[in-house]
């Protein structure tokens, strides 16, 4: 399953041939990680002013990288991508975004 944040809807729909997506919406800032993977929100969706975001959850490890290399050849945008972990389970989505933007500014050499 994946979580996308910040892709046009173009992309969205490139990216579901590769796996089960869940794209978010600023409503969704709100909400914690865990709860956006229950209930699978649906509805308008309206691009978060973010870099474009992959959350990963139940992606086994082995498959990760083919996961990642599938969505970066279908989309050529910068893309962060991340996986779900029991700590980030429970952070809303607006944190976790905050914080993968800092952790890729930070390696990028932007900070």
């Amino acid at each position: 399953m994946l979580i996308l944040a910040g892709f046009e809807e173009g992309e969205i729909e490139k990216i579901r041939a590769v796996d089960e997506v869940i794209p978010v919406s600023q409503e969704h800032l709100d909400w914690k990680v865990e709860r956006i993977i229950e209930e699978k929100p649906i509805g308008d969706y309206r691009r978060i002013q973010c870099t474009r975001t992959v959350i990963m959850h139940s992606i086994p490890n082995e498959k990760i990288r083919e996961v990642m290399r599938e969505i970066r050849n279908l989309v050529k945008e910068h893309i962060i991508f991340a996986t779900t972990t029991p700590t980030s389970l429970n952070w809303t989505l607006g944190n976790l975004i905050s914080e993968l933007e800092e952790e890729d500014a930070y390696f990028r050499g932007k900070r």
